[in-house]
């Protein structure tokens, strides 16, 4: 299936995360992969540090369905070396 077949649910993802927020600061997607049936989202709250990924199975109409947040563990580095 191709992108411009998911185009209707990316939409209605986007619409969802705007509703969603309220008050809060928007969420800016920054990145996104599809795969066969599933989509995952890059997004950044605006105005805070938050980001995170959000995870959708895609069934054969486009829809998103299962939408979740994936947790992000950043690991402190010791550096180049």
């Amino acid at each position: 299936m191709h992108l411009r077949h998911r185009a209707p649910g990316f939409v209605a993802l986007v619409a969802a995360f705007s509703l969603a927020t309220g008050c809060a600061a928007p969420r800016i997607i920054s990145g996104m992969t599809f795969s066969d049936d599933q989509a995952k989202f890059v997004y950044s709250r605006a105005n805070t540090l938050e980001t995170g990924i959000i995870q959708c199975d895609v069934a054969d109409s486009g829809a998103l369905d299962n939408c979740k947040k994936l947790p992000i563990v950043f690991e402190k580095s010791g550096g180049a070396k």
